[in-house]
């Protein structure tokens, strides 16, 4: 850790900070506005957009910390970061359908693919063609189940900040990472995620005043899946799965089911587990707070791994019955699911001090 990489990420913070409160009353002013409804956690109408500050932020911050390291700004990662925060937030005003959404997230992600080393390689035994088709559905997957799990107050800033930190912490203990466009900026952007998610919880933490909007949470789908892929690049897998375990698990599991029941899973619903104890009546402060003491179990765990002080595969071992029992733990709050008419019984429920 750089005192350089530390200012920073106090800088990405204040950015942050005073950049949403113009932000906040500029989408209020516009009726950018996030309303109730069934599937929704909130109660109050809540104005949607903060991406419009942060993932400048994150993009700016990035390049600072490579120029300063001296390597090459990632031009790729960047404009693939910049179309989709554009796409997402005419999304957030316009409700686009979701294949055309869809084909862009595609593009980033291939154009970011597309422009690898040759050399970089996960899996050498396999031709580097179905490689990058393996990684970029891994990838896309990843953008997209980050806007699913955006959904309480806090949730994706915890994610953020885990990410983040962890990331931070391994690359300073492995001494570096040897992955194109992040490489030994490593740390430093990772510190710019941790006050970038700090920043934004000042706004979003319960009951949040303002929410990222699909312009935020798809390009930082984007940015953190990318960030997560140069661990494994890096040959850091288990660490990088560790980082978002909950996130994966969660959002994996509930697609599996809602597949096997023959739903239309492009629709949106409130079937994921965190969503479960909010229908319920927990306050989502609460239910966040025990992702968030899972989160840091888990870069716990991830950190011990990259400083070889935990086997991998038995710590993965330990970290996905830890993250399977806080699921079914969340689940069994669930009230009966009964469509709409249920998502909008469980609303009408809920305590006047939830979302």
């Amino acid at each position: 850790m750089t005192t350089w990489g530390l200012w920073l990420g106090f800088a990405a913070m204040m950015l942050t900070a005073l950049g949403l409160g113009p932000l906040r009353a500029l989408l209020q002013r516009c009726s950018v506005i996030d309303m109730p409804n069934w599937r929704r956690s909130h109660r109050h109408p809540t104005p949607r957009g903060g991406g419009w500050v942060m993932v400048p932020v994150a993009l700016v911050g990035f390049a600072v910390a490579q120029m300063a390291g001296g390597e090459s700004i990632s031009w790729p990662l960047i404009i693939g970061a910049v179309g989709l925060m554009v796409v997402s937030g005419i999304d957030d005003v316009r409700s686009l359908s979701p294949w055309p959404r869809l084909v862009c997230q595609a593009m980033a992600v291939f154009l970011v693919l597309a422009l690898l080393p040759a050399d970089q390689r996960l899996f050498s035994g396999i031709p580097i063609e179905i490689e990058r088709l393996v990684i970029g559905l891994a990838w896309l997957w990843y953008v997209n189940l980050f806007n699913f799990m955006d959904g309480l107050d806090g949730l994706s800033a915890v994610e953020i900040l885990s990410v983040g930190a962890g990331v931070a912490v391994i690359a300073a203990v492995s001494g570096g990472v040897a992955a194109p466009y992040m490489a030994g900026s490593m740390v430093d952007s990772g510190l710019v995620l941790v006050g970038i998610a700090c920043g934004f919880m000042i706004w979003n933490w319960h009951p949040a005043r303002l929410f990222m909007g699909d312009v935020g949470s798809i390009p930082f789908g984007f940015l953190l899946g990318w960030i997560l892929l140069s661990l494994a690049y890096d040959g850091q897998w288990v660490e990088a799965v560790l980082l978002s375990l909950f996130h994966l698990t969660d959002a994996s599991t509930t697609l599996a089911s809602r597949l096997m029941r023959g739903e239309r899973v492009w629709q949106a619903h409130c079937q994921h587990a965190y969503q479960q104890p909010v229908r319920a009546g927990w306050t989502h402060d609460r239910v966040v707070g025990i992702v968030a003491a899972v989160k840091s179990a888990l870069v716990a765990l991830a950190i011990a791994v990259a400083a070889g002080v935990a086997s991998p595969l038995p710590t993965l071992g330990i970290a996905i019955l830890m993250v399977v029992g806080v699921i079914l733990g969340f689940h069994r709050t669930s009230l009966p699911y009964d469509g709409e008419l249920q998502g909008r019984r469980a609303l009408s429920d809920l305590s006047d001090g939830s979302r």
